[in-house]
This record gives structure tokens, sequence and C-alpha cells, in this order.
């Protein structure tokens, strides 16, 4: 097994950036945030960022360079091992429950998929106009200056980065207009009329009290559901632990990398005021440091249009956090209120800049002292590595806290549901303590980070397994699981012989009998729906439907009313989230069958020895 904070199979020489992005997922890769919050699968990572669609097939405008090994071939393209190496962590930080294999496969899948359909795109002969181009490499770096350099950094021509672009910004094209239409054609005009429709209902309430209540019971019916269901009443599976947390604010801090971190946390606000012409800019600069003239008066001019320029806000934000790195090195270079920067000559002009108010850090002095400790960040990852390796070669908690510094401690009784510590229920603490393969006793078991630069190092001492409890101490429990699960049958018996009963048109008998509440819902669409039941009954098709409700009741829903819908009574708002979600599945559903198709077609070699790097 790897170094915990290696992903498997990395080149050795790409360690340190691996360890540093597996700490700092959000610094490296912010997109990666929002997209763990949705579906990981390959779909539904694509809609997310459909807006970046060239890109996103590319991967990004990438370059083959000379000896570079690739880990596949497809109709004769190479995928180079460092779009592997970056596939494969970014599905490992995805999807940390993958075994390396089934990350292995994925990667080189997503690979290839996003290879063909490249090649599938650009098989269409679109080819970007040389004038569209030109504007998008202007909008990207603004002046030649910052172009060039871009090339020198990566040794690359202006020739291959262009073509690169051209690339990209083709497939782009093609698949936005094979996918993203102008919600105008009839089918999503279909799909926001059904959207939009109306339904009424009645709804129609069986009680579970009166059917839990009329339950017989007795001790002999009670043993046999006990002696029947003697998991549900034994005591649960509980374990001792040992454990050490090896957090970076734990290393020395001084008292300077304290009093950073507190700057660091600072938020500012100010203005910018940019005047177009370079002499008048200077003497504006000039007037305001000699006190002949101030920053606000140069700003109401140019508000009044008696000098040319623009005027700006700049928003309360930490130091780094600005609208752009000159603005926001200006306005942190201040040290007072009202204080006004040196005249910044820049690619957007020339700029003045005003500090306006400071807000001091909100943060507590263990925040403090973790933001400060991110300084030793090195020495945190050696000896995290130390310490994992020590875990892996059978070592004791004793030797990984002599490693760490820190010191181990204790937890009794701890059950699946213990909220002892939050990193209980963390799905890979309890997968050790508690799974199928769960955790030997007195072995260290996988490290965790539990929380960036927070590891996680423990150890089972004792665990003891389920054991029933005498049916006199769970008597009570027992009837009322009993009461339960028979009501549970009555009340769904009920809920069939009602429903057949309405649809017969025969159900005022057995309204009565049952003790049934009725309940009318004028017609209404289902985002106008106040009740979440009635909202889930949109997706149903039936006339008659049978719901649970949450208060443990039962519901016979009637449909009684549907009229097509008018999607201009939705908000705004949700229109266009609808436009979108259409066109999401639509593409969605297009990309699997395109995808499989190709890969089906595709002339494909996997180089295994590659992978195995």
């Amino acid at each position: 097994m790897g170094r915990f904070f290696m992903p498997a199979r990395l080149p050795r020489r790409r360690r340190n950036a691996t360890i540093r992005a597996f700490i700092h997922p959000t610094e490296n890769r912010p997109m990666l945030e929002d997209i763990r919050e949705k579906k990981t699968n390959r779909v539904t990572y694509l809609l997310v960022v459909i807006a970046g669609i060239g890109m996103l097939f590319i991967g990004v405008p990438f370059f083959n360079h000379s000896g570079e090994i690739n880990v596949a071939t497809v109709n004769g393209q190479d995928i180079p091992q460092r779009l592997y190496s970056d596939t494969y962590r970014d599905l490992q930080q995805q999807q940390p429950n993958l075994s390396e294999s089934e990350l292995s496969q994925r990667a080189v899948r997503t690979l290839i998929e996003r290879s063909l359909l490249e090649q599938h795109a650009l098989d269409s002969r679109y080819r970007l106009p040389d004038s569209a181009l030109y504007r998008i490499i202007k909008q990207q770096f603004g002046d030649n200056e910052k172009y060039s350099q871009f090339l020198k950094n990566h040794g690359i021509s202006a020739t291959s980065y262009q073509e690169s672009m051209r690339r990209s910004e083709s497939v782009g094209a093609y698949y936005r207009a094979l996918f993203v239409g102008d919600g105008s054609g009839p089918l999503q005009q279909h799909y926001l009329q059904s959207q939009a429709q109306e339904r009424g209902y009645t709804l129609y309430t069986i009680p579970r009290a009166p059917i839990a209540a009329a339950v017989s019971v007795d001790d002999s019916v009670l043993e046999k559901h006990y002696q029947a269901h003697g998991e549900r009443f034994s005591t649960p599976e509980s374990v001792n632990i040992d454990y050490t947390i090896y957090d970076i604010a734990d290393l020395p801090v001084s008292d300077e990398q304290i009093a950073k971190a507190r700057a660091a946390s600072e938020r500012r606000s100010g203005r910018y005021l940019i005047i177009d012409d370079a002499k008048a800019a200077t003497d504006a600069a000039a007037a305001i440091k000699d006190g002949s003239k101030t920053f606000a008066d140069y700003w109401q001019a140019v508000k009044d249009k008696t000098l040319a320029g623009e005027t700006g806000e700049l928003a309360l934000a930490a130091k780094g956090k600005g609208v752009s790195p000159e603005l926001d090195e200006a306005l942190f270079a201040l040290a007072d209120k009202g204080d006004v920067s040196p005249l910044i000559h820049s690619e957007y002009g020339n700029i003045l800049v005003e500090l306006g108010d400071i807000e001091s850090s909100k943060r507590s002095d263990d925040e403090l002292r973790r933001l400060a400790a991110s300084d030793n960040e090195a020495a945190y990852i050696e000896r995290a590595n130390q310490a994992f390796d020590a875990a892996q070669s059978g070592s004791g908690l004793a030797a990984i806290t002599g490693i760490t510094g820190g010191k181990t401690e204790s937890l009794a009784n701890i059950t699946a549901s213990s909220d002892n510590a939050p990193w209980l229920h963390n799905a890979k603490v309890q997968a050790q303590l508690f799974g199928e393969k769960a955790l030997a006793d007195n072995k260290v078991g996988e490290p965790v980070e539990i929380a960036p630069q927070r590891t996680l190092f423990f150890t089972v001492t004792q665990r003891e397994k389920p054991q029933p409890r005498p049916f006199a101490d769970v008597r009570a429990q027992v009837e009322a699981d009993y009461r339960n699960e028979q009501a549970n049958t009555t009340l769904r018996e009920r809920g069939e012989a009602l429903k057949t009963a309405l649809a017969e048109g025969k159900a005022e008998a057995l309204i009565t009998e049952y003790q049934v509440q009725s309940e009318t819902v004028a017609p209404t669409n289902r985002f106008a729906a106040k009740n979440p039941l009635v909202f889930d009954l949109f997706n149903r098709s039936e006339r008659l439907t049978i719901l649970d409700a949450p208060d443990g009741n039962l519901l016979v829903a009637r449909l009684d009313s549907v009229a097509e819908g008018d999607p201009a009574k939705l908000p705004e708002a949700q229109r266009s989230a609808l436009s979108q979600q259409w066109q999401l599945e639509n593409f969605g559903a297009t990309y699997n069958g395109i995808g499989s198709w190709l890969y089906g077609q595709a002339k494909i070699k996997i180089n295994e020895e590659a992978l195995q790097r």
C-alpha cells in the first residue's frame, strides 16, 4: 500500500504536489467542491460544467511532450500518463470508497470516452474562425506580454497553443449546438407545460392509532414475537477504542506566525478610481498625496463626467479574495481608512485605490493557531507519512504518538449511533469499527483524515458482540414492536380496501368504519403545493395512490382534476431552472448513447504497464 498522503499509482516525482492537493483540495481544484455535492457519476460531472463543455471533453488544452509515456491509444490518438494521473486523483477525491482497480478502470474509461467525443466532434468538420480564436485568446491573457510569458513558461509555441485552443473551442461549439437549445423547441415546450400542469386531489387519511390500540396482546404472543425477532431486542455491538489525532494545529507556532494569520483573516473594503488620461492620473495622484485635492474630488469628477474614467466599489473581502491581485495588494498595503494608494499602472488603466472599512478577524485563538500552523505543512506531511508507515508495519499507537508528538485517548462502549465525538460518524471510521470487514482487536486501523490537516489513528481494544436481552427486560419494547407490525399490516389492508371502494364509488361505509378524515386540495401546480406529499403525487400517473404519511398514518390520494399547465404562470427563476433541467437531462441521455456507441466502434489499445507506474 502507498503512503497515506499519496494517491495510489502516481509517479513518485509528483508526490509533494499530490500531497498538497490532498490536504488542500479547495486550493488546487475549487470546482471539485461543487461537484462533490452532486452525483459523481460520469454524466452528472459533465452536466454541471456544460458551460465549458469544450474544455471538458479535452480536459485542458494539452500538449504531448517527446518521450512521454501513454496509458492508452484511441483511434491513433495517445493519452499521456500525466492526464491519467490527474483524472485518477480527481476520481479518488470524489469517490474515496472505490478500490484502486475501480478507480483505475474509471479513469481510463473517462479519458477514452473524452477522447472519442472530441474526435467525433472534430469529424463534423467545424473549425473555429481565426477571428473568434483571436478574441478568445485576447480575453484569456489581456495583452501579448502575458501571452508570450505563458507560452515560454510551458515551453510551447504559439502555433501549438492556438491549434489546441481551436480544437477545444470547436468541440465546445459542436456539443453546445447539439445539446443546448434556445427553449423554443416543441419538445422543451411540452416538458415545461407538463411541469406546470395543475391537479386537484382529495386526500383520505386512515389513522394508525385506533388500529394499534385495538391489537390484542398477551405474554404468549409477545414471547413468540420475541423469539422470532430476537435481533431487534439485543444489545448493540460495542467497542472500546484508543485513538490519537494528529493535527497540524498541534505543531508549535511563533507569535509572528499567529500575527500573520490574524492579518490574513482581516477583511477590507474600498473604492477604486480609473483615470483614462495618463497625465491626468499622474497629476491626480500627486494632488492627493500633497493634500491639495482628495480622492473624493476626483471620484465625483468622474461621476460627473468632467474627467474621463471609471469608478467602482471594492466589497469587503480577505486578502487574496479581491477582484484583482493589483487592487488587492494596494488595498492591504494601506494603513488607515481613507488612505489612498500610489498610482497603479495596469492593463486595465491608471488606478487609484482608497481604503474603506477594516473588519478585524473574528477567528478564535484555536482557528488562528491552525491557520498559522499551515506554514508548517512540510513538517506535518513528513510526520504524517512516517506515522502511516508505522501503522502499516504493525506498530501500535504508542509508536505513532511518538512520531506525531500527540497523546493517546480512549472511548468505551461505543456503538454505531454513539455521539461521543463527531468523527465517529465518519463513513471510513464506521466501516472499520462496525462494517463487514471490521478492524481486528489491537490492530491500528487505516488512518482517516477527519478534516483538512487533521488525521485520526485508532485501534479497537475490546469488542462486544450483540447479546440477547431477557424478555422481561424488553417486554415493553417487544409489545410496541408487535403492535406496530400488526398495525402496519392492518393499515395496508384498509388502504387497499378503501382504494378499491373509491374506484367503485362505494367508499362511504369504509370512510365511517375506518374513521377516515378527508381533505380537498384545490387545483394547483407542483411548485405551489404546500403539502410535500402533493408535490410527490405529481410524479405519479395513477388516479388512486396509497402513500405513507410522515406521522405514521396512511393516505389514499384521489386525482380529481388535471389541467394543462401554462409555463408563463411559473416564476421566472423556476422556468429558467426547468429549461436547464430539460437540457441537462437530454444531454445526459444523448451523451450516454454517443459515448457507448463510440466506445464499441473504436480501436483502443491500453498500456497496462503504464497504469502500474
